[in-house]
């Protein structure tokens, strides 16, 4: 529930491929009174009826009441999309209906997993864990391209292949589809990033030689935060949070009364980032990778030529290209002394346990009332690239709207507040860090992130991620 299941290049090439029913759109319309019932119903039989209009009117699938011999949604235990007839059932996709459960749990043999609570409706792939989905709120499917692209998805040419070969289906395609491009914007932002910092290295190390600065075993974290400035000035910018392309502006600009290098004027935008500049309608971050960094703000100057080398990182869209799970598995993998797979990131074992904390958290969440919630401190010994946390982030804010009926409006914690009960572990400064970006570009704001135990919450007992 934190990455897209599939890119969106992928699905949006996929859109404009795809042959649409002519009256797909009067087909959804037929559906959306059903949708209303189903919302304020606990009648089994309503959500059955919901689902199986959805599919069968708008999606296209073949009802079991249709009078044939075959038939591809099977109400008859639980609700699957596959292969059915009177002597046989290869159920290929399972739906759950109804009040939506947060636990992510496959059926044995079941490789994909659909569930609504007829406000939003998800696909989950067993591969990937419940940190991937691709989901759409039905409310917005009268847009058409929204339609477009959720029915491109979950219609039956889509999910379903042949009887004989079910793993053929379209969808398998787009999985492989979104690793190669994936795999190919990552490939080229990494090959970007590690020759602007091996540049970087050698440039900073050179200038602290001359100045004369002891310090030059500071090199390594001087470049980490020009690279982290760097990505997050574009992140936030392809987000729509900065006016212009300030980087770029800060390249072309030549002040007409003294000549000065380009790094006078990115050293301007970093600290309008940090401290804020009202004329160019720019409100302080609290970002602290942008606060003052002597070395960094005062004592060195960057050359023009890899001045130029840094605005480049405008060639990447950090908001629709690159996701901030990936972006930090790429960083982690530049900073630190491990290669990380980036075409395997997905299955990565960080992804893999944090899967694991989706489900064990929700256990522990579900008993709590809201006062409870508001009380609870959660913990992370080893908060690597910030998943963990995340996810708590995530839940919390999900069981907080559960519970809302139980407080008052003005109690409702905003992501500030909720944040501030998420405490993160790590001996490794620079996984520190990229949990920092990870936030920041998520969110804007970061959880308690330490490198020692010595600050962590003692009253109450806090859960502990695992």
């Amino acid at each position: 529930m934190i990455v897209p299941l599939f890119h969106q290049r992928v699905l949006q090439d996929h859109r404009t491929k795809f042959a649409f029913p002519q009256d797909l759109t009067d087909r959804y319309q037929q559906f959306l009174g059903l949708l209303h019932q189903a919302r304020s119903s606990n009648e089994a039989v309503v959500y059955i009826q919901a689902v199986h209009d959805l599919c069968s009117i708008v999606l296209g699938y073949q009802s079991p009441f249709a009078g044939t011999e075959t038939w591809e949604l099977d109400l008859t235990d639980r609700i699957y999309l596959g292969y059915f007839s009177a002597d046989r059932s290869h159920p290929c996709i399972e739906i759950l209906a109804g009040l939506m459960p947060f636990k992510i749990e496959f059926s044995p043999g079941i490789d994909w997993l659909i569930m609504t609570d007829f406000y939003q409706i998800s696909l989950y792939y067993r591969e990937f864990g419940s940190l991937f989905t691709q989901y759409f709120y039905f409310d917005e499917l009268t847009d058409r391209e929204q339609l477009e692209l959720f029915y491109a998805l979950f219609c039956r040419r889509n999910l379903l292949g042949s009887p004989h070969q079910p793993t053929q289906a379209r969808v398998y395609q787009l999985l492989e589809m979104t690793v190669r491009v994936e795999d190919n914007l990552s490939r080229d932002c990494y090959r970007y990033l590690t020759q602007l910092q091996q540049k970087l290295c050698k440039d900073i190390a050179y200038r602290l030689q001359y100045l004369g600065n002891e310090q030059q075993d500071v090199t390594p974290q001087i470049t980490r935060l020009i690279l982290y400035r760097l990505i997050l000035l574009q992140g936030m910018t392809d987000r729509g949070l900065l006016p212009g392309n300030l980087l770029q502006d800060a390249y072309s600009f030549h002040n007409p009364y003294v000549s000065q290098p380009v790094w006078i004027n990115f050293r301007a935008v970093f600290r309008w980032l940090d401290q804020g500049n009202p004329h160019q309608g720019i409100t302080p971050t609290g970002i602290t990778f942008f606060e003052m960094n002597s070395i960094l703000d005062r004592e060195i100057h960057i050359g023009d030529e890899l001045c130029r080398q840094m605005k480049e990182i405008s060639q990447f869209n950090l908001k629709d290209d690159l996701h901030p799970v990936l972006l930090s598995f790429l960083l982690l993998s530049l900073v630190s002394n491990k290669k990380i797979n980036l075409r395997k990131w997905r299955t990565h074992k960080l992804i893999q346990q944090a899967s694991h904390t989706w489900n064990y958290l929700n256990d522990q969440l579900e008993p709590l009332n809201f006062h409870q919630l508001k009380q609870q401190q959660f913990v992370d010994l080893e908060c690597g690239l910030g998943l963990r946390l995340f996810i708590a982030f995530i839940l919390l804010k999900t069981y907080y709207n559960k519970r809302s009926s139980d407080a008052p409006a003005e109690t409702m914690p905003t992501d500030r507040d909720i944040l501030k009960q998420l405490w993160g572990i790590d001996r490794d400064q620079r996984r520190i860090e990229v949990t920092n970006l990870h936030f920041y570009l998520s969110l804007g704001i970061t959880p308690h992130l330490y490198s020692d135990r010595d600050n962590l919450p003692t009253n109450p007992r806090p859960i502990y991620l695992e």
